[in-house]
């Protein structure tokens, strides 16, 4: 069940388009990274989700209502049921930690008599306990980023929002982040949108990914699909390190390159060529991509190969002797070994 549906969704900025066309669904007690380069859309489109702007085309919907379409908010931000982590936190320097989750719970009509239990509760959820009477500007930058999240957690929404919260942290403190906020979405049963353009946070985060590049919908699909199987040029180079060769699909399961010819990963012709890596039109037509890729970090946690070959050890990888003679090639678009 989809929590959240786009459809046909345009957004521009006068005569520049942001976004065109976008179509989506965002599944319910999922996660679902919006993974892409800077600049091409994705913090947009979240924004249109939150309602904090209004899409110039196109339907949004939330739980089977919808909430703005065709340059018309129809539910204000504030009843959409979202909780949202901005990228830059936009904390309120004036309240102590404890202060900002009981403004949040006032200002939803949280009865009094609720709030300071209710508020106990998420300091020690997001280990907060200790600074709960701290000022923004007395806390370190995870100690900020668990504040952001609590704050956007207490109002029980149904899908919280992220967009890049992860940028100004190293990677130590990146990865623990990540490991409470899986915990966190599991236990208050969230569904959760997230943006981000490091290719190793969506990897880590997603039961779906859905990548974008200049304003448009390049693939969506599980981590797995998207890494083996790119729908695009462009996904393929995002995703990962790549070895590139130029070849020409000259059979059914035979690409000819410059240092010979050999057999792909899988057979059945020009899909099973695309689906090994390939990019080709037809018999004899140039193929735009043989390729390998190197990893980045799986959710499951398991060990990543992280080096990719070069020079004679990279033409052998394609089925290449050093000589030029053809040879068998190796399984393609699988991560490179060590």
């Amino acid at each position: 069940m989809a929590i959240i549906d786009i459809h046909r969704v345009s957004f521009a900025y006068g005569a520049t388009s942001i976004l065109q066309d976008i179509s989506l669904s965002v599944a319910s007690g999922k996660t679902t990274v919006l993974l892409g380069p800077s600049g091409c859309g994705k913090s947009t489109l979240l924004r249109l989700i939150a309602g904090f702007a209004v899409p110039t085309r196109g339907r949004i919907s939330i739980a089977g209502q919808v909430v703005s379409q065709d340059g018309r908010i129809i539910v204000p931000p504030e009843r959409r049921q979202l909780g949202m982590v901005f990228q830059d936190l936009a904390l309120w320097p004036h309240m102590t930690v404890q202060a900002t989750l009981h403004f949040v719970l006032r200002a939803g009509g949280c009865p009094a008599t609720e709030r300071a239990a209710r508020v106990r509760a998420m300091l020690t959820k997001a280990a907060l306990d200790a600074v709960a009477t701290a000022y923004p500007s007395q806390l370190s930058g995870g100690q900020r980023q668990l504040l952001a999240l609590a704050r956007a957690l207490m109002t029980q929404p149904q899908v919280l929002l992220m967009d890049e919260p992860l940028a100004s942290l190293d990677v130590a403190l990146r990865e623990r982040f990540i490991e409470l906020l899986l915990r966190l979405v599991q236990e208050e049963h969230l569904s959760l949108l997230y943006v981000t353009h490091q290719q190793e946070e969506a990897f880590t985060l997603a039961d779906a990914i859905i990548v974008m590049y200049q304003g448009r919908i390049e693939q969506t699909g599980t981590p797995e699909e998207v890494y083996h199987h790119p729908a695009t040029a462009f996904v393929q180079r995002f995703i990962g390190v790549t070895n590139v060769l130029t070849g020409v699909v000259v059979a059914d399961g035979q690409v000819q390159t410059p240092g010979g010819t050999g057999a792909t990963a899988v057979q059945g012709g020009r899909r099973a060529a695309r689906a090994a890596g390939v990019r080709g039109a037809g018999r004899h037509r140039r193929a735009h991509r043989l390729h390998r890729r190197r990893a980045p970090l799986h959710r499951c946690g398991r060990a990543v190969p992280q080096s990719t070959r070069s020079g004679q050890g990279a033409a052998r990888a394609a089925g290449h002797a050093a000589g030029g003679e053809a040879t068998p090639m190796l399984p393609l678009a699988v991560p490179a070994r060590r």
